[in-house]
């Protein structure tokens, strides 16, 4: 028989550690929402070249759509796809998934967005850094920059 905690929470494994996810009634995906999978991050891209290069391969849209839902430069995408497009790009369809209109925001870095929104979910830095294939101190870097920048803005 199950504990009450370990009943509020349950585990998926990676090759090497197992992360803790939040409960299931805390999902990752808003429904009406355009979403990009969580796993589409875990490469060696950039969170921002990560995003393009899926946006553009995997859903078809031009660099001009593209430049619209992350509200930015159809130069600083196209730059940033055809920087990414020599690298290795793998991901798992399915998932959790993280809401498109989250990284829309300039005011942080898509790194930061990303992040912070895994924070907000409930995830510790040790299981962000683990689910984005980073080193902690990158992630926790990244916290950190995004609660200073909210500082700024409060």
């Amino acid at each position: 028989m199950r504990s009450n905690d370990e009943q509020q929470r349950h585990s998926i494994y990676s090759s090497e550690h197992a992360l803790v996810f939040p409960t299931s009634s805390q999902t990752l995906l808003v429904s009406d929402e355009p979403s990009v999978p969580l796993s589409i991050f875990s490469g060696r891209l950039s969170a921002l070249q990560a995003l393009v290069r899926y946006l553009h391969e995997v859903r078809a849209h031009p660099f001009v759509e593209i430049a619209v839902l992350l509200n930015r430069s159809q130069k600083t995408i196209w730059a940033t796809y055809e920087k990414a497009k020599t690298s290795p790009f793998a991901f798992e369809e399915g998932g959790f998934t993280i809401p498109l209109a989250r990284f829309a925001s300039r005011e942080f870095a898509p790194l930061e967005t990303l992040v912070t929104f895994l924070d907000e979910l409930g995830f510790s830095n040790i299981d962000s850094a683990r689910m984005l294939d980073l080193d902690p101190r990158t992630t926790w870097t990244a916290r950190k920059r995004a609660e200073k920048k909210q500082e700024v803005v409060a």
